[in-house]
């Protein structure tokens, strides 16, 4: 059965056209601060969406599954697991915005001393560049092009990535930090609107909250989320922040991935990514008919976890899948065309 919870505040409805077609080299590394402009523009945004992705325990009914049939089998040589058949609801559309294409931009914290390394992402979040390029590339993505009304390859693209210099605080970072930083990389890089999507990854440690309430953490309820902010100055930008949750517990992956615990960052940015496109403000593709499905966005409805008979969370339940000639265990989307949760864009598995 389907564990879901979801968070949403208010919604932008507006389009905001990219200030510029164009941005810094891909191969080049960016530094960016955070300046006290950015933090009154974040502080004083004109309108606000935000979605999270919650932890496995947080749910309040389990898939039962035997912990020994985890990422079993096989299927047609594009992945393996044992999901069975996922059947949720429908999405609806709601008249907002959607993303037919972007470039995609990593954000890296980088504590002074170690152990991440923006030219060596691999050092704590697994390599994130060539994860954004494959997924892509892949037949995944085209099940948002019943979405998005766009049918292209390629259309989803890395773009610059940047470092940002910040040593982990006991104190947790709030959403307002994570807006501020996404509008000076925006400004920095001279690009804003639903073009450019911006991907912030936090140090391991390093734990953020969505206000200063500290209630709502990275720490105890949420894997990831999507937003978007109206800045006064710059417009529309829109961002995800994906905490660093390889050993998190509520947010890993089974123990014999293909990639190990970095499968848990690659599923969570999918995930992320995936409603980003078709739900940027909270205004486009969501279920708003099921009572027991309510608010839930394309990838929401696709989130399974796997517990054991006694009720104990195992880990969330992935698909590998294979792009570009790499394996990675990733969870499944939904798909309206199979009225399924898919890895494929015309049919269920």
């Amino acid at each position: 059965m389907l564990v879901r919870t979801m968070f949403k505040g208010i919604a932008a409805v507006c389009a905001i056209a990219a200030l510029s077609s164009g941005v810094f080299a891909q191969s080049a590394i960016q530094t960016v601060s955070v300046s006290a402009a950015d933090r009154a523009a974040a502080s004083s945004v004109i309108s606000k969406f935000l979605s999270a992705m919650p932890q496995g325990t947080q749910g309040t009914q389990a898939l039962k599954i035997r912990s020994d049939s985890v990422m079993a089998g096989s299927h047609s040589g594009d992945g393996d697991g044992d999901y069975g058949t996922q059947n949720p609801a429908d999405l609806e559309y709601n008249g907002g915005h959607t993303i037919r294409s972007a470039v995609q931009h990593p954000i890296y914290q980088i504590p002074s001393g170690g152990p991440c390394v923006a030219a060596q992402p691999t050092t704590c979040w697994g390599d994130v560049p060539t994860f954004i390029k494959d997924l892509g590339s892949s037949e995944f993505m085209h099940i948002t092009d019943q979405y998005v009304k766009a049918d292209g390859n390629h259309r989803y693209t890395l773009g610059v990535s940047f470092q940002w210099s910040f040593n982990v605080s006991s104190t947790p970072l709030v959403d307002a930090d994570m807006a501020a930083l996404a509008h000076a990389a925006a400004r920095l890089a001279g690009v804003s609107g639903y073009g450019h999507v911006f991907h912030i990854f936090l140090a391991p440690g390093q734990v953020e909250c969505f206000d200063s309430t500290f209630t709502t953490c990275s720490s105890t309820v949420f894997c990831a989320y999507h937003s978007s902010a109206v800045f006064s100055d710059i417009g529309e930008v829109v961002y995800t922040v994906e905490p660093n949750i390889v050993t998190v517990f509520g947010c890993n992956q089974p123990a014999n991935s293909p990639n190990g615990g970095f499968d848990a960052t690659y599923s969570v940015l999918s995930h992320e990514t995936f409603e980003t496109l078709t739900d940027p403000d909270g205004t486009a593709w969501w279920n708003n008919t099921n009572s027991g499905l309510l608010g839930s966005e394309i990838g929401d409805e696709c989130l399974f976890w796997l517990f054991d008979v006694n009720g104990s969370f195992i880990s969330a339940n992935p698909v590998v899948q294979n792009f570009n000639g790499r394996r990675y265990a990733i969870q499944t989307e939904y798909n309206n065309a199979a009225h399924a949760c898919t890895i494929e864009p015309g049919r269920g598995r």
